[in-house]
């Protein structure tokens, strides 16, 4: 028998109370004025220009593949964290082409103004990668627009993102459900073979995000670059 489709009501209920659990998963019940599609968003060339701009000046690098990294890992990891958080408590997919994008363009700011979600019978492993997926590809064409930037290394951030939604989600029951997903995520491409180490212990990437070429040139926690000499030589005396 299939599960009744949840209505608006209750979906927005679980949006506003994923939205509790940290500043990544934030997304707002409604969309502004001048909100856009955020498909339409992640197309628009110079949309996303005017992203990479805020994205250099907030990291102090005119490297434009730097700023790539950020502006995707950011919605990598919002998209990632707002759809697992929803599954976690409340057994509901939430369909992110539904989503709107707010006008200030420093950062992603999402709105879910007509949300559409359902009930799926199992673990929606195959059905959150895919929706995440969807969206990031729009914007990964954007993006290579204006820069040349790995695909290995967009990927490695969107499983990196899937990884750390783990660190918002504490109650026992939606952190078993939360890491099962994760992990079954993470052996689907494109996210399959970008992390070495398991969720238990520490995870290293496979690709480097390139934050250590920002204005805080230090690797992150699982950057495989950390013992290197382009780490080393950025980091400051």
């Amino acid at each position: 028998m299939t599960a009744p489709v949840p209505g608006h009501e209750e979906v927005a209920r679980a949006l506003a109370h994923v939205s509790t659990l940290g500043r990544g998963f934030v997304i707002q019940p409604d969309s502004r004025p001048d909100g856009t599609p955020l498909g339409a968003e992640c197309a628009d060339r110079e949309a996303i220009e005017v992203r990479l701009a805020a994205a250099g000046a907030s990291l102090g690098t005119n490297e434009q593949r730097v700023a790539a990294s950020w502006v995707q890992y950011e919605l990598a990891g919002r998209l990632l964290a707002i759809l697992v958080g929803t599954w976690s408590y409340h057994r509901i997919v939430v369909d992110p082409a539904g989503f709107a994008v707010g006008a200030d363009r420093d950062m992603w700011h999402l709105a879910a103004p007509r949300p559409r979600a359902w009930r799926p019978a199992g673990i929606p492993v195959d059905d959150i990668v895919r929706l995440v997926v969807e969206q990031l590809e729009v914007l990964h064409r954007a993006l290579r627009a204006h820069t040349s930037i790995a695909e290995g290394l967009l990927w490695g951030n969107a499983a990196t993102s899937a990884a750390r939604t783990l660190s918002g989600i504490t109650e026992t029951g939606p952190l078993a459900r939360a890491r099962a997903l994760v992990s079954s995520a993470l052996e689907v491409d494109p996210l399959r073979h970008r992390l070495n180490g398991g969720l238990d212990g520490k995870t290293t990437r496979r690709s480097c995000c390139l934050y250590y070429r920002s204005n805080d040139p230090r690797p992150c926690g699982d950057c495989p670059l950390i013992d290197s000499t382009a780490a080393r030589i950025r980091r400051p005396v």
